[in-house]
C-alpha cells in the first residue's frame, strides 16, 4: 500500500466545498489589516501596505508590531492596542523609516500613506549596516531542521 498526503486530510462537513466564504478573512493574520479583521466588505490596496508595514516592522526590529499567541488574541491585539515604537525596539533605525513603518501601520486605512508617498519616503532613508536584527519566530523550528 502506497500512503499519500490525501490520505490524512481531515474530513468536512458535507455542506463544506473548502472555499473561502463572503466576509471571510482571507490572509496569514500576522499580516492582515485590522479592516480584513472586521470583514469590512471594501478592502483595497491599502491593506496590502499594512502588510508591507508589519514585514518593514519585522525585518527591521527582529520582532512583531502585535504580540498574540493565536489568531484571536492577535486579532484584538491590532483591533485594540497600538504597536510598539519602532525606536523603542530599534534605536538604530533612522527616524524616516521609523515613522514611515508606524504610518504603514495605521489602524485606519485613510490615515496609511499611499504606495506613492512610501516609495517616496523609502528614498529618503539612508543604508542601514549590518547592525539590524533578522525577525526570526519560533527558534525551535530551526533547531528541528
Amino acid at each position: 500500500m502506497v500512503w499519500s498526503p490525501g490520505d490524512a486530510a481531515p474530513e468536512r462537513a458535507p455542506d463544506d466545498l473548502g472555499l473561502t466564504q463572503a466576509g471571510a478573512p482571507v490572509g496569514t493574520p500576522r499580516y492582515l489589516a485590522p479592516e480584513q479583521l472586521q470583514g469590512r466588505v471594501r478592502v483595497d490596496g491599502r491593506a496590502d501596505l499594512y502588510a508591507v508595514g508589519v514585514m518593514l516592522y519585522e525585518a527591521l526590529t527582529g520582532a512583531s508590531p502585535h504580540l498574540g499567541d493565536d489568531a484571536l488574541s492577535l486579532g484584538l491585539s491590532k483591533l485594540n492596542d497600538l504597536p510598539v515604537p519602532v525606536d523603542q525596539r530599534a534605536a538604530e533605525i533612522p527616524a524616516v523609516a521609523a515613522d514611515l513603518i508606524m504610518r504603514l501601520l495605521r489602524k485606519d486605512p485613510a490615515e496609511r500613506p499611499t504606495a506613492a508617498e512610501a516609495l517616496q519616503a523609502l528614498r529618503g532613508v539612508p543604508l542601514l549596516g549590518a547592525s539590524t536584527r533578522p525577525f526570526i519566530g519560533d527558534p525551535s523550528l530551526i533547531d528541528a531542521l
